[in-house]
């Protein structure tokens, strides 16, 4: 390809339909070196390489890319490597690039709150979750996602009350903001349904968790009158046995 015939838009579009690495692999770096402050071609080649699991390499094509001056996708960047970095498990590391990122670029900083929230329930560790969903849900108050990912997380502590709030919210949210999300490419159906089957299971664990807590009140009460009559046959025995002991043995004829 040449210099001059470097078109952005068209020659984007040819780099993502290239299905084949090497060949994808060998075009990029063509223009790259044809364009090496492009930052975006950078963005590209890291976010193939870490659908190939090549992470450190991908993480120094961001680098490259966060080091360009002309930068517009920062956020974008940041993203991405905290998604590389979770993928090598390096979970301490890719929270803290993107809390600093969140500082960086403030605009986007409920994404970044959103994509924290997701590394710690990974992580099983709800708590931590809840408060960065909290943090996003308050920057973005539009958006589905926050609300959806709390109810995941209130579902996973069996606090399905909270659960059930929560994503009520973020199916409202999300119906309400039709069209942008399916600017997003998201599907739709698919992820509306997916919310719903989540309420209806927090439902189901809900009502069955107030069955449980019946179950066991009752089983309580039964448990509490069997030791209580357990009791007072005890003592009722203990008073008989106290009193045959305390009688005499036999009466001696006196006279």
């Amino acid at each position: 390809m040449k210099a001059n015939s470097y078109s952005k838009n068209r020659d984007f579009v040819f780099l993502w339909g290239i299905s084949n690495l090497d060949e994808f692999l060998e075009t990029i770096e063509n223009l790259i070196l044809q364009h090496p402050e492009d930052s975006d071609l950078h963005y590209i080649k890291a976010y193939r390489l870490s659908k190939y699991g090549r992470h450190e390499e991908s993480i120094k094509s961001i680098e490259e890319a966060l080091g360009k001056r002309n930068n517009k996708r920062r956020h974008m960047f940041y993203q991405l490597k905290g998604k590389v970095l979770c993928a090598k498990e390096m979970y301490s590391e890719a929270i803290t690039v993107l809390e600093d990122a969140a500082k960086i670029c403030p605009v986007q900083e409920g994404w970044y709150y959103n994509n924290i929230g997701d590394i710690y329930f990974k992580r099983n560790m709800y708590d931590d979750a809840l408060k960065n969903f909290e943090k996003a849900r308050k920057l973005r108050k539009d958006d589905f996602y926050a609300d959806l990912q709390m109810g995941l997380c209130f579902r996973e502590k069996k606090e399905y009350e909270q659960a059930i709030y929560h994503l009520d919210i973020a199916i409202k949210l999300f119906e309400e903001n039709k069209d942008k999300n399916t600017k997003r490419n998201i599907d739709y159906d698919a992820q509306k349904q997916a919310m719903l089957v989540n309420k209806e299971r927090a439902m189901a664990e809900l009502n069955k968790a107030k069955e449980d807590v019946e179950l066991y009140a009752k089983n309580f009460v039964y448990c509490e009158n069997k030791k209580e009559e357990m009791e007072k046959e005890k003592s009722t025995d203990k008073s008989e046995e106290e009193s045959l002991s305390s009688s005499p043995d036999g009466n001696e004829d006196k006279g």
